[in-house]
């Protein structure tokens, strides 16, 4: 079996500096180093995790190991997000260009997501080779910050070229900057200003380490509402509102192509659009009836103003109701002729549906008897928002 020594190494290698703190505000966060089961130093009275037990450990380097909590001689908690007391850490050499580092608390009771289909997961896992040495990677330095109801983990980025945490609209080499992760409608140019990002949520991003030229993906499997601090040449922090500490590496070489494949084909690959939806689209708030589209589907035929799609907005729904359609605006022989795709002149149809499904809806019973709405941490009832 791998020796204690072995995993410590194991555990220098990849992240060369771990610290873990989790006492409150004031106290700064405290850079670790676990080398052979000993912390070598920390800043004065901040609280740190300790190893005190190897779980489980394999020849590929796999091992699982406990973390327990040494309070400092001034820390303080809040009782609304205490610090996590016990940890259990996890380092999986999923094939040989994979792994993946874990921290949840010793219960596993914190939401993750599934590492099966149709969720992300590792396609085959090769035991028969080892893991890809890290040497000639780029080195990860991470300090860590776990509480209840928050999370920051901070890896050092020198000597080092960032790209990714999309879906945004950015420069392609990410800039110094504070990016949020966390959906929603917005056409803003992302400058490195939270609240700018669009509809997509890939916390994940491209790195290349400058003087040996390799590269590798980092992928952080967290989908709470994150933002995320970015100085070039220096540091990269998550800020995380739950879930764990979980992440997943796909070490490549010195083609950026080798690890974002990797990636791709973690994350299921991916759909291509259908060929109409690259056409042009007329879309718009405000088309309140049927005899506006038909309006706007008989000017852009008698002009020969070639077009794919009439959107509708939510104007078309029942009060507003996601899966209804209000006919006595929207006249049913209307609708058909306009996107009747047997006909030349028919075009698709795209309909905007509201995240938020109304209260007083035949949907919103459904999903109640289903249980699949999100629920409110503090009522532990349905979330009840506005749109």
């Amino acid at each position: 079996m791998i020796s204690k020594s072995k995993i410590c190494s194991i555990f220098a290698y990849l992240l060369a500096v771990f610290a873990v703190v989790g006492v409150i505000y004031s106290l700064k966060l405290v850079s670790i180093s676990i080398q052979g089961h000993q912390i070598d130093k920390f800043i004065k009275h901040a609280g740190y995790y300790q190893l005190s037990q190897i779980e489980s450990q394999s020849e590929d380097g796999s091992f699982t190991a406990i973390l327990n909590w040494v309070k400092g001689k001034r820390e303080k908690e809040l009782s609304s997000s205490p610090v996590i007391k016990d940890l259990r850490v996890t380092f999986k050499v999923d094939a040989n260009d994979e792994c993946q580092f874990k921290v949840t608390d010793v219960n596993d009771s914190r939401f993750h997501l599934p590492e099966n289909e149709p969720y992300p997961f590792t396609k085959q896992r090769n035991k028969e080779r080892p893991l890809k040495k890290l040497s000639s990677q780029p080195k990860t330095f991470l300090s860590i910050l776990l509480i209840s109801k928050y999370i920051e983990v901070t890896t050092q980025t020198k000597n080092s070229m960032i790209f990714g945490l999309g879906d945004r609209r950015t420069d392609f080499l990410l800039k110094s900057g504070k990016y949020s992760l966390w959906t929603r409608d917005a056409a803003d140019i992302d400058n490195g200003t939270p609240g700018k990002e669009i509809y997509g949520f890939h916390p994940m991003y491209l790195r290349r380490d400058i003087a040996n030229n390799q590269f590798q993906v980092t992928l952080f499997r967290n989908y709470y509402g994150m933002q995320v601090d970015y100085e070039q040449n220096s540091h990269l922090t998550y800020k995380v509102i739950g879930g764990n500490i979980d992440f997943k590496f796909f070490i490549g070489d010195s083609n950026p192509e080798t690890s974002i494949k990797l990636y791709h084909n973690y994350i299921n690959g991916w759909i291509l659009h259908p060929f109409w939806s690259s056409g042009f689209h007329q879309c718009r708030w405000g088309y309140k009836n049927s005899d506006m589209l038909m309006d706007v589907w008989n000017n852009y035929n008698k002009y020969e103003i070639p077009f794919d799609s009439l959107w509708t907005d939510i104007d078309y729904m029942y009060k507003y109701q996601d899966f209804t359609i209000d006919f006595e605006r929207f006249n049913i022989t209307q609708m058909q002729q306009i996107y009747n795709l047997s006909d030349p002149r028919g075009v698709h149809w795209s309909s905007i549906v509201d995240v938020g499904i109304a209260l007083d809806s035949n949907a919103a019973e459904k999903g109640l008897d289903m249980n699949v709405f999100i629920q409110s941490a503090k009522t532990n009832q349905s979330l009840v928002g506005k749109v």
